[in-house]
C-alpha cells in the first residue's frame, strides 16, 4: 500500500485520524491480513458532503476506494435551544383607553450555545393594543443568551375597542423553531360612569331646637367601570340650614375621584331651628349619569 489519500468534492472536510496501514508500504500486507484506517469529518458548510478514501496499492484495480459522506448542520440546529416559560398572558377586562398593570413572560436558553435574540415584536389582530413596557432581553442581541439563563419581557394592554383582543409576542432568535411566541389576550370594555345612592333616606330622632344631633352617613357607590369625579356636595330643599355637612370622606379619602366598585360617604348632622318636621336634600353632583344623586334628610325639631 504505497499511500492512502482523500479526494473528491469535499476532501478537505474529511481527514485521516489514524492509519494502521502505514507499516505495509514496503513489506506489503500479508495474505489474510487486515489493516484499518480511521477517518474524521469536520464539515465547513451546511448540507451533504462527499469524498473518496483511496488505497493506492500494488493489487489489480488500484486504487481501492471507500465512499465518504457526511451532513453539515448549522451550530444553531445542533446546540441552541430557547424555551418560553410563560406561553400565554391573559390581561382580563380593562377599560378602553386605559392601561393595565404589566405582566411578564420569560424565555430560557436550554441548549449548549448562547441564543441570539435579534428582536422582539408584537403581531396579530390587535397588536397595536399591546405594548412592551420593559424588555430585559435587549442585552442578548449580539452576545446571545447564555445556557441556563432567562430573560423577561414585560407587556401592557391598552384596549381600543370593546370585546376580546388578541396578539402574539414574537422572540425572533437564532434557535430552531424561531420565532418563539407568547399568546396575548385581553378584553376591552366601554367606560361607564354610574353612581348609586345606598342610603336614600336619613331620618333623625326628635332634637331640641338649637341643639345638634350626632352625624349620620349618606353613602354612594360607583357602580360603573370608570372613575366618577365629584364637583360638589350640597344641601338644598325646604330647610337646608337645619342640616350641616360634618365630614366628607368622598373628598378626604378620594379627593373627589371615586374608583369603580367603591363607595364613600358624607356625614350630616341635624340642628333644628324650629319645631316640627324639617327636611332637606343632600346632593352629590358629579360626571355620573343622572347627576345629581340625592339623599333625603328628615328630622323633627322639639
Amino acid at each position: 500500500i504505497s499511500s492512502i489519500t482523500i479526494t473528491g468534492t469535499n476532501a478537505a472536510d474529511f481527514s485521516i485520524y489514524v492509519n494502521d496501514c502505514t507499516g505495509y508500504t514496503t513489506s506489503g500486507l500479508p495474505q489474510n491480513t487486515t489493516c484499518p484506517v480511521y477517518i474524521e469529518f469536520t464539515p465547513s458548510t451546511v448540507g451533504t458532503e462527499t469524498a473518496t478514501l483511496n488505497f493506492n496499492d500494488s493489487a489489480p484495480g488500484s486504487p481501492h476506494t471507500v465512499s465518504l459522506t457526511g451532513v453539515g448542520q448549522s451550530s444553531s440546529a445542533s446546540s441552541e435551544n430557547l424555551v418560553v416559560l410563560t406561553p400565554t398572558l391573559a390581561f382580563g377586562t380593562q377599560n378602553d383607553g386605559t392601561t393595565s398593570s404589566y405582566q411578564y413572560t420569560t424565555v430560557k436558553s436550554t441548549g449548549t450555545a448562547p441564543v441570539t435574540i435579534s428582536s422582539i415584536t408584537i403581531t396579530g389582530t390587535n397588536a397595536a393594543d399591546f405594548s412592551i413596557y420593559v424588555n430585559d432581553c435587549t442585552g442578548y442581541t449580539t452576545s446571545g443568551l447564555p445556557q441556563n439563563t432567562t430573560c423577561p419581557v414585560y407587556i401592557e394592554f391598552t384596549p381600543s375597542t370593546v370585546g376580546v383582543e388578541t396578539a402574539t409576542l414574537n422572540f425572533n432568535d437564532s434557535a430552531p423553531g424561531s420565532p418563539h411566541t407568547v399568546s396575548l389576550t385581553g378584553v376591552g370594555q366601554a367606560v361607564t360612569k354610574t353612581l348609586a345612592v345606598t342610603t336614600p333616606t336619613l331620618t333623625y330622632a326628635a332634637q331640641t331646637v338649637g341643639t345638634t344631633s350626632g352625624g349620620q352617613l349618606g353613602y354612594v357607590l360607583n357602580t360603573g367601570t370608570g372613575t366618577v369625579a365629584f364637583t360638589s356636595y350640597t344641601l338644598s330643599g325646604t330647610n337646608p340650614g337645619d342640616f350641616t355637612i360634618v365630614s366628607n370622606q368622598c373628598q378626604s379619602s378620594y379627593t373627589g375621584q371615586l374608583p369603580a366598585n367603591t363607595s364613600c360617604y358624607v356625614q350630616v348632622s341635624f340642628k333644628p331651628t324650629a319645631t316640627g318636621t324639617r327636611t332637606a336634600t343632600l346632593q352629590f353632583t358629579s360626571n355620573a349619569l343622572g347627576s345629581p344623586q340625592t339623599v333625603t334628610l328628615t328630622g323633627t325639631g322639639q
